[in-house]
């Protein structure tokens, strides 16, 4: 899948002011995931706004069922011209799990279900987000970003996909012996052999 480029221009009114004409431009670039499938998110946006540029990075993020990945600057960051200091406040949190800021050794949880980290803590490797082994196939939190500077902000959506695995095999509850006199035919009843497999169910 190729690259996309698009535009549009648009102006800002307050009142009876108006700026001038500004031009949004936006370039795709599709990642690609462990299955070597490709990703309905985009991989890097990169947009210029009056004499701001801002690169963000937003890809989606591939995690196991049951375990925990970092969000690095490969999945999650951004950058713009002037501003150096980022706040991600966490507006809603995941469904399917939850995110934790790990203190400066990477070990020990700082803080648990967080509600922000900063654009460091992610330089860092500090954020790690941890799935709580339900089977839920896909997992996603809003969040904003407000920079040292009051005017920026930017409202985002970070998806995640759970891969998951094969913990729930199917378990032999009735085994009876199966009798056929030769030459007849004699049905194959759940009654005499039956497996069942538990399963849960996320709404999502």
């Amino acid at each position: 899948m190729r690259n996309i480029e698009d535009n549009f221009t648009f102006k800002v009114r307050s009142g009876e002011q108006s700026s001038g004409v500004e031009k949004f431009s936006i370039f795709y670039v599709p990642g690609i995931s462990k299955s070597g499938g490709v990703h309905l998110q985009a991989k890097i946006l990169f947009f210029i706004l009056g004499d701001t540029n801002v690169d963000i990075t937003l890809e989606r993020l591939e995690v196991e069922e049951g375990s925990r990945r970092t969000i690095s600057k490969r999945y999650l960051f951004i950058r713009a011209a002037g501003h150096h200091h980022f706040i991600f406040n966490v507006t809603k949190s995941p469904h399917h799990g939850q995110i934790d800021v790990l203190s400066t050794n990477k070990v020990d949880v700082d803080r648990p279900r967080a509600t922000y980290f900063t654009s460091e803590e992610i330089s860092e490797e500090r954020i790690v987000y941890k799935h709580d082994d339900s089977e839920s196939r896909r997992d996603t939190f809003h969040f904003l970003v407000s920079s040292d500077r009051h005017d920026f902000q930017y409202v985002g959506v970070f998806h995640i996909h759970v891969i998951l695995r094969n913990d729930q095999t199917p378990t032999r509850v009735i085994d009876k012996e199966f009798q056929v006199i030769t030459f007849t035919h004699n049905p194959f009843l759940v009654v005499i052999f039956r497996f069942q497999r538990m399963r849960r169910f996320n709404a999502y």
